[in-house]
């Protein structure tokens, strides 16, 4: 295990090996970043009378994998020779490893042979490996756990929604009455802008970009008193609850009780218009297929694209297309594959995966020795962010009232607002990190880590796309797919590890015929 400066577990260390790593041939010519390094863990190691046995510097290498740095190899080679190294010393584990399954495999490896892993300048905890497997974990739990518990509260809504009662808060223009079975109120304030906003874009005139500016220049604002953006605008240009109506879980009643504020026709002479602007083009990504960049065709080695493609009878073709005969001009006897098939044998992978409880020991040890590292007052540092994060915004809203009001010169009002905006996305992006499961672990949510390591299947189909890809990616570097079908799977260096270790066994159920 790798620990932080303050912990009280370094007794018996009398020597130690020293690893620095830099990332470009540029750093490695110009010498500063070796040395700085170098510099600091000598200092480090001579503040506790560690004698230094030895210095490992690896140049212009990616800590992206362990494979293909000759340093590093050979300073595990030491670790597992010579029963005199008691720790080795780097200022942070992204310079041995910037993804958990090596992370992990090389922290088993030095335990295994009594050797201290110590991350002198380590960062805050959940920008490490280990930290973001962790918070993907815990996404994906508490999401099962909001389908499973959710259930009851979806049945209410959807009770709701059928009487004719919107259920969930209200959208600019009305107000919640937070009475049962009450539908949402006209908020008068706000009523004669919404109507506004429709009669000028149905002009034609106008985008929602310009109608966001006109508004905000004549009062337009949210509930929060700040701006109402082009993109709630376009929102509400489509929204049918405008014209009366309920909309909830993908369906629309036509039976709503709250008062309309514009007419049905008003909402379709809006998405015309729309379409209009858009030339009918809709430019936001279409696809996201969460398999890209892990798709190879077995028979000739080639990268597979996710394609869809729709027929004349408005039947929709997705599949998995191979891209040697496009990009390397080589011909491939199956350039295809269903990408529905595909995915769904993925899943009955995840569900063949069986892990030892040796595994959710290792795994328990290793989540404990994290939680020993993290912050002990969160809650307190997120209290004095937050109260930051007002009072810049405060400062910011003063400003903005400043500039429309043209009391100050536009130029110098930008000197002092930029600034701000800096400071209030540096705050944000602490606050964000402060916030994640990883940052906050304790016992139990480390026991429901476990459970739900436990209830792999489940967790598997509770990921959104980009949490499965990112999930993926902790077990297979390459997915090959022959005959229509996956036929074959390419672990990363750290599943393989637990499964060469016997802590996980894969039925063979999944795979093809």
């Amino acid at each position: 295990m790798y620990q932080q400066i303050g912990e009280n577990s370094f007794d018996g260390i009398k020597n130690c090996l020293l690893y620095t790593r830099v990332s470009t041939d540029r750093q490695v010519k110009e010498g500063h970043s070796f040395e700085d390094q170098i510099d600091r863990l000598t200092k480090f190691a001579r503040e506790r009378n560690w004698h230094i046995i030895d210095v490992y510097k690896d140049g212009g290498k990616s800590g992206k994998s362990t494979t293909g740095r000759p340093e590093f190899n050979r300073m595990l080679e030491r670790c597992e020779s010579d029963p005199d190294v008691h720790a080795v010393l780097l200022e942070e584990t992204d310079r041995f490893a910037r993804n958990a399954q090596d992370h992990l495999a090389v922290k088993a490896f030095l335990k295994k042979h009594n050797v201290l892993l110590i991350a002198t300048e380590q960062p805050n905890f959940g920008d490490d490996p280990v930290g973001k497997f962790v918070d993907l974990i815990m996404a994906g739990a508490n999401q099962l756990q909001r389908e499973i518990t959710g259930q009851k509260t979806k049945r209410t809504m959807v009770a709701l929604a059928e009487k004719g009662i919107q259920p969930g808060g209200a959208v600019l223009g009305y107000l919640n009455s937070f009475k049962k079975d009450v539908p949402w109120l006209l908020d008068d304030e706000r009523v004669p802008f919404v109507k506004e906003i429709f009669q000028r874009y149905k002009t034609g005139n106008y985008s929602v970009q310009t109608l966001e500016e006109m508004m905000y220049q004549e009062g337009f604002r949210t509930k929060n008193g700040k701006r109402v953006h082009s993109s709630q605008i376009h929102r509400m240009l489509t929204d049918v609850r405008y014209c009366g109506w309920v909309k909830y879980d993908g369906k629309v009643y036509k039976n709503g009780q709250h008062p309309k504020i514009v007419n049905v026709s008003d909402i379709k002479q809006a998405e015309a218009i729309m379409k209009k602007h858009n030339k009918g083009a809709d430019r936001s990504r279409k696809h996201n297929w969460f398999l890209a960049g892990l798709t190879f065709c077995k028979a000739c080695g080639s990268l597979m694209s996710g394609e869809e493609h729709i027929k004349k009878s408005g039947h929709i073709n997705r599949y998995y297309r191979c891209l040697g005969p496009k990009n390397y001009t080589q011909d491939c006897s199956q350039p295809y594959a269903n990408m529905e098939a595909v995915h769904e044998q993925l899943g009955q992978w995840i569900a063949s995966l069986q892990f030892d409880e040796q595994f959710y020991d290792e795994l328990r040890l290793e989540l404990r020795s994290l939680m020993s590292n993290q912050g002990t007052d969160i809650f307190g540092q997120l209290k004095s962010l937050k109260k930051r994060k007002e009072a810049i915004e405060k400062k910011m809203d003063k400003i903005e009232d400043q500039l429309l009001s043209e009391v100050i010169p536009q130029e110098r009002l930008e000197k002092k607002y930029s600034p701000l905006r800096e400071e209030l996305k540096s705050v944000e992006a602490k606050i964000e990190k402060l916030s994640r499961p990883s940052a906050n672990l304790d016992e139990d949510k480390i026991e429901k880590i476990i459970t739900f390591m436990k209830r792999l299947p489940e967790l598997y189909e509770a990921f959104t796309k980009p949490e499965k890809r990112q999930f993926l990616r902790w077990f297979a570097q390459k997915i090959w797919v022959e005959d229509k079908k996956i036929a074959d799977i390419t672990y990363t260096d750290g599943f393989q590890a637990l499964v060469d270790r016997d802590l996980v066994r894969i039925s063979e159920t999944w795979l093809p015929d």
